[in-house]
């Protein structure tokens, strides 16, 4: 899993769920944490403001 796949995901929540950016927000937040603290492997690369990211207007 590398910051690519977490935009993805990310990117995945905001357009085909739907969700509210607090919940994309709060996504990111346990997969640093999933990636840092339990699988000792943090992030390669920088996140590019997929959290956040709002639905384009239907």
């Amino acid at each position: 899993m590398g910051s690519a796949e977490v935009e993805d995901y990310l990117t995945h929540l905001a357009l085909h769920e739907h969700v509210a950016a607090s919940t994309q927000n709060q996504a990111l937040t346990a997969l640093l944490l999933l990636s840092t603290n339990v699988l000792n492997q943090p992030l390669e690369g920088a996140l590019d403001g997929g959290a956040g990211k709002a639905a384009p207007p239907s």
